[in-house]
């Protein structure tokens, strides 16, 4: 950033993040950030470039000496700020007349100078005042960025992706209806629209009715925190064609067949480590699996909490310190899970089995029928065909609903055996 001419607002913005949260041990570097602040309030949108001048320069450079040459003496000792009531020391002004100071029993006023525009004298009241009671330029952009921050934090990244989607496929079908709008408003939206855009989506696209729904909340939040209001209501209401067609194509889709999403059961699962176990894979690769498969089955983990989608993260993928390892047990701790937004960790324990895989058979499963939530399913269905009560499956699946009986599919040879019971019932 030292040596760019001009850089983004967004990329400014993170760097007066980090500077922001160094500013904590480094107290005289608040005085050094000011000037970025008010750098940054001269453009709008985040893909906007900034100008940086040698202003900017010479703060940063002065950032610089703080990180490397600092030794933790202040700069300025007193850190409390000092009120004007306890100085006593009041002043007021008129736009029209002039302006007075009174400082510890002595005062004096004068008028404005004729050489000063009218137009840079601000309005002011003859109220007397304590100091002054609006907020300056800077604080107002510090507390921009952080009403930005609180907007990401309320949603998961994976809900962002998928609200980012909705908004741009919106915007797309926008254009191709023929809709203008300029860059920097926000894109035209009625009931009219919306239900064209359901009616878009279905057809064209091909997309399921809860894909549908998910695009629409990503239109609502997107105007929700640019515009301020809802598009999908009106007078505090849903908008009833929309809501009445998005009715009508649930249930035209109605017969459309789901995904197959078969368990990965303990039979299976013991097949699938005795074959790793002849390092079908290579010896580190095997034994990495096997212990990702049995970890993710035993703790009826979720696909994403315990593998990584694009760059690992160690403040949300599982690391090796988040493995306690006793004489009997493994504990996993699992810093980032859906029922946990706050990220407060779950901890999941691993007790020992000395359960022994011994048959060799090869899987000749299907690809298409697995996939993330297998071992999920599996490890539910195991836990009800070893008739473990209801409530310990839902505290071992960490599920806050009843939830967890959708994950458990009763098999024909189930059915086939009570319905015998069922007649051979006595009906006397």
């Amino acid at each position: 950033m030292m040596h760019k001419r001009t850089c983004t607002r967004k990329d400014l913005k993170q760097l007066l993040g980090h500077l922001n949260f160094a500013s904590r041990v480094i107290l005289p570097g608040r005085a050094f950030v000011t000037y970025l602040y008010k750098l940054m309030s001269t453009v709008k949108e985040s893909y906007h470039y900034v100008h940086l001048n040698k202003e900017y320069k010479a703060d940063l450079q002065m950032w610089l000496e703080f990180l490397t040459n600092w030794n933790g003496i202040h700069l300025f000792y007193d850190n409390q700020l000092t009120t004007a009531s306890s100085i006593s020391l009041y002043t007021d002004a008129s736009s029209t007349i002039g302006f007075g100071v009174f400082f510890k029993n002595k005062w004096f006023y004068d008028k404005w100078p004729e050489e000063l525009p009218n137009k840079q004298i601000p309005g002011t009241s003859t109220r007397s005042r304590d100091g002054s009671n609006t907020l300056s330029a800077t604080v107002r952009v510090f507390l921009d960025c952080t009403i930005d921050s609180l907007w990401k934090y309320s949603l998961s990244n994976n809900t962002t992706s998928v609200y980012k989607t909705g908004i741009e496929l919106y915007t797309r079908f926008l254009l191709l209806d023929g809709l203008t709008w300029d860059k920097d408003s926000l894109p035209p939206v009625s009931e009219t629209l919306l239900m064209r855009f359901v009616a878009y989506c279905a057809e064209h696209k091909q997309l399921c009715h809860s894909t549908i729904k998910l695009y629409l909340c990503g239109i609502r939040f997107h105007f929700l925190k640019y515009g301020g209001f809802n598009p999908l209501i009106s007078f505090g209401k849903p908008l009833e064609c929309l809501k009445t067609i998005l009715i009508g194509l649930k249930k035209k889709q109605g017969s459309t067949v789901k995904r197959k999403r078969l368990p990965i059961t303990m039979s299976i699962l013991s097949k699938m480590c005795k074959l790793l176990h002849t390092c079908i894979f290579g010896n580190f690769n095997s034994i990495m699996l096997e212990a990702a498969c049995t970890t993710a089955f035993f703790g009826f983990l979720r696909c994403g909490e315990f593998t990584v989608m694009n760059q690992f993260d160690p403040e949300c993928n599982l690391c090796c310190s988040d493995l306690q390892i006793t004489a009997d047990c493994i504990f996993v701790t699992l810093k980032k899970s859906k029922t946990d937004p706050f990220r407060q960790g779950i901890t999941i324990p691993l007790y020992k089995t000395g359960k022994v895989f011994i048959s060799h058979v090869k899987l000749g499963l299907s690809c298409d029928s697995y996939n993330g939530h297998s071992f999920r399913i599996g490890a539910a269905i195991s836990a009800q065909e070893a008739r473990l009560e209801d409530h310990l499956i839902q505290t071992l699946g960490r599920w806050l609903s009843n939830c967890y009986t959708r994950y458990i599919h009763t098999s024909p040879n189930v059915l086939k055996k009570a319905q015998k019971q069922l007649a051979e019932t006595d009906r006397s």
